[in-house]
């Protein structure tokens, strides 16, 4: 029994039968026996400690073992404990016909036999610890198919929303092309109707037309291929020393037609002159060309914008506010995505619904980061980009 361990309760009124214990369990140092001389003392050291088997007498004043083995096996904690009852001879019968139907595992006869006790005991602890040994593997099998079954579920998922979004992405793609072709192939074959007509204005318009929607196309195509690039980094960066205000004024100026024909004014200070950032200054004008185009289509006529840059150590941060209809909270990520659009400014947006997806891949490029602030009235884009860069 030397290779074998676990906590014993022994209790009976007799202390002297105790002592016996004691004295018997005394050589094996991996056994703990704990003594105690009643039912409710028994009870109360079961529900601070724990243990492997119990050594239960019959006959004990105010509270007996039936009613002790009882109590025991009524408590789910403790009712998977191994009870080993002592008995006298004389009431062995009456065991056999009670004790088993209250859960015991088995009974010994007063006198007791040392051997037949300890040969008893080291069965039930083997056994305890053969329960034990199956009960953490039944829980570790369980956690691991719990995670296989949550890892299974989450792939299925992904997989699921990875061919929504495959499908929704090329059938937004088929309808942005198809509508400039359509208008193509229909305004050509109009203006080709005319020109026996001489009607000279109808087929500039027509031509005018034709071009614009070739230029959507062409559109749609050249940000098809970028986004491809970056998907699959494939696109070069070439950085350079930018005066970040003055670049920011530059593609202001670009959209004064735009700010008038709208009726928006846009505020920009210079709050930190002079500041110079390590940038692609292609591939960074085309992130703000395209927030703040979405700003002036969103914006109400007569309102503003209002863009502002700051810095910390290391990070600048180009931020632009727009007063339009906002974006709810859940779609803020949304919006990142291919042909993903608000559903507040679904119907306005127009556009190939790329140009943020574009956007926050150039910032991602230059190890920086782009976020939506929903405002009470309107939208805050921020995107932040290391102030100087490794190449790489």
């Amino acid at each position: 029994m030397n290779n074998l361990f676990g906590t014993i309760l022994a209790v009976d009124d007799n202390r002297e039968n105790l002592l016996l214990l004691e004295y018997l369990f005394r050589p094996f140092k991996n056994i703990h026996l704990e003594i105690t001389l009643s039912g409710a003392e028994a009870l109360d050291k079961l529900n601070k400690y724990n243990y492997d088997l119990i050594l239960l007498d019959i006959d004990m004043p105010i509270m007996n073992g039936y009613e002790v083995a009882q109590k025991i096996k009524e408590d789910k904690r403790l009712s998977s404990i191994p009870i080993v009852f002592i008995t006298g001879e004389y009431n062995a019968q009456q065991f056999i016909e009670k004790g088993f139907s209250l859960g015991a595992v088995d009974y010994l006869s007063k006198p007791i036999d040392n051997n037949q006790l300890l040969n008893r005991v080291k069965l039930y602890l083997e056994l305890s610890i053969k329960e034990k040994e199956l009960k953490l593997h039944t829980e570790h099998l369980e956690k691991l198919v719990n995670q296989r079954t949550k890892d299974l579920k989450l792939a299925i998922e992904a997989t699921e929303n990875a061919n929504r979004f495959k499908n929704e992405f090329y059938s937004n793609m088929s309808h942005e092309l198809r509508t400039p072709l359509h208008a193509i192939l229909t305004l050509s074959k109009r203006g080709n109707g005319q020109l026996d007509l001489n009607d000279f204005e109808k087929v500039k318009f027509y031509f005018k037309q034709i071009r614009e929607s070739g230029e959507r196309m062409l559109d749609l195509v050249n940000n098809l291929l970028d986004l491809n690039k970056y998907e699959h980094s494939n696109q070069q960066i070439f950085y350079e020393e930018v005066d970040i205000n003055f670049l920011t004024k530059k593609i202001l100026n670009e959209f004064i037609v735009l700010f008038d024909e709208n009726k928006i004014e846009y505020i920009f200070n210079e709050t930190i002159p002079d500041l110079m950032i390590n940038c692609d200054k292609k591939q960074i004008s085309t992130v703000m060309r395209n927030l703040i185009s979405n700003a002036i289509k969103f914006t109400a006529d007569e309102k503003f914008i209002q863009i502002q840059i700051s810095c910390d150590k290391f990070f600048v941060n180009w931020s632009i506010r727009d007063k339009g209809v906002g974006v709810p909270e859940e779609e803020r990520q949304l919006i990142f995505e291919p042909f993903r659009q608000s559903s507040r400014t679904k119907s306005k947006a127009g556009g190939t619904g790329l140009g943020l997806t574009i956007a926050n891949k150039i910032i991602e490029a230059h190890k920086g980061l782009i976020q939506l602030n929903s405002l009470p009235n309107g939208s805050e884009f921020i995107f932040s980009i290391p102030i100087k860069q490794v190449e790489t």
